[in-house]
């Protein structure tokens, strides 16, 4: 069709009104005759970056008049040009939403992978390119109803995760550092917003760790931790006053990214526990107290282990939308604590012998309370609340016991009054 040699400007040659009339003869070619369109692009897979009169390339016209007839013309433009296609849809959010329309990303969906692994093979930068992807397509995920192509585009995002964990396990530490110079807050933002299910990191090469020996080792170096505060906990006390100060500038030097994973938070929370369990212990203030800190100790450990349980790839996505549940009620659970606080003192506070198995002391009242909370009432309080009355024998005479006793007068003024 005499559209000049692969890689040179057809329209260099001609004339400049023989240009335009060329230039917009193949807009024109790229709207109507897709098989037209993928012979030209295999022939010189550079035409799709000319532009026409209005400015605009055959990839623009594609994408901003998406309709069925466009579709077969946008792919064969990726057919013939995948690679450089992705590229540019890379730089255009707008085009990418576009494309994923229901009614055209099925016809595109065949060779958009293909497109996606030439542009990965052209890129010096894989891992950041490749997480740039997958964050694309879990954000489409995010934003559609659950149907067949929102499973495509789950299944594109893990492949291109795949191929990122892999290129990032299998790369020398050197070459590695080199295809992140100057993209690193790129990368990590790309990593928070991809929600990757497997572990994206650049370790040695060489070395093959399993989840199960990260986790170990994790372990280990926590109790050698705690051994190194119980077998040097005298010199530390010595040398406190020296230690402090260099230790407040390395914690305000810390970025406030770091605090905002829940991991972190969950670490710091686990050494100041440890600290706190080793000062009870060595200042001997009860053995209750000792007993209590351990449990939580105990229990910040066991929530570490969900860490590792999230590179499931069952369980990881259920773990993660608890965590981020926790932040849409929190305020709930503050108000619910708040009233379950109150009402249990209140019980506490008027309950009888009768009910001294439930309302006898403040911890017992906020356990039947939360038992109740859950469907289990117990008898004393499914009484209370028939008789519409807490109130028994003992608030009228004074009893044995440590807990203060009021009369009935005051008590019926009280209720009276409220």
């Amino acid at each position: 069709m005499g559209w000049g040699v692969p890689g040179e400007d057809p329209c260099s040659s001609v004339a400049s009104s023989s240009r335009e009339n060329k230039c917009s003869g193949m807009e024109m070619l790229f709207e109507v005759r897709d098989d037209v369109v993928e012979v030209m692009l295999t022939a010189n897979p550079q035409l799709w970056k000319i532009k026409g009169k209005t400015g605009r390339t055959a990839l623009d016209l594609a994408i901003n008049n998406l309709d069925k007839k466009q579709a077969k013309a946008l792919a064969a433009m990726f057919a013939a040009a995948g690679g450089a296609v992705i590229e540019r849809l890379e730089k255009s959010s707008e085009s990418l939403n576009k494309m994923s329309q229901p009614e055209i990303f099925p016809k595109v969906f065949p060779i958009v992978k293909r497109g996606i692994g030439e542009r990965l093979r052209r890129s010096y930068s894989l891992g950041v390119v490749g997480l740039r992807w997958c964050s694309k397509f879990r954000g489409l995920v995010k934003s559609r109803q659950k149907d067949s192509l929102t499973d495509d585009f789950e299944k594109t995002a893990g492949w291109v995760e795949a191929l990122t964990a892999k290129f990032c396990s299998d790369t020398m530490l050197g070459d590695f550092e080199q295809s992140f110079e100057g993209k690193e807050r790129e990368w990590f933002a790309l990593l928070e917003s991809a929600e990757p299910l497997t572990v994206v990191t650049q370790a040695f090469n060489f070395v093959q760790l399993t989840p199960r020996d990260v986790f170990i080792t994790r372990v280990l170096s926590m109790l050698l931790m705690v051994a190194f505060v119980l077998l040097h906990i005298e010199s530390i006390k010595g040398d406190s006053d020296v230690m402090l100060p260099g230790v407040w500038p390395l914690g305000i030097r810390l970025k406030t990214a770091y605090w905002t994973d829940s991991w972190n938070r969950l670490d710091a929370g686990t050494s100041l526990s440890i600290a706190i369990f080793i000062a009870i212990h060595f200042i001997g203030w009860s053995s209750e107290a000792e007993v209590s800190s351990g449990i939580v100790v105990a229990l910040l450990f066991v929530l570490r282990l969900l860490q590792t349980a999230s590179l499931h790839p069952a369980v990881g996505p259920l773990i993660l939308a608890v965590v981020r549940m926790f932040s849409d009620i929190s305020m709930f659970l503050c108000l619910y604590v708040y009233i379950l606080l109150v009402f249990a003192g209140v019980f506490t506070l008027l309950s009888s012998d009768e009910d001294h198995q439930y309302f006898g002391s403040f911890p017992k009242a906020i356990l039947t309370l939360f038992y109740a909370a859950l469907g289990d009432f117990s008898e004393a309080l499914t009484n209370a609340i028939e008789s519409h009355d807490t109130l028994g024998p003992s608030c009228c005479s004074p009893t044995p016991s440590s807990r203060p006793s009021y009369s009935c007068v005051d008590t019926t003024h009280a209720l009276s009054t409220d």
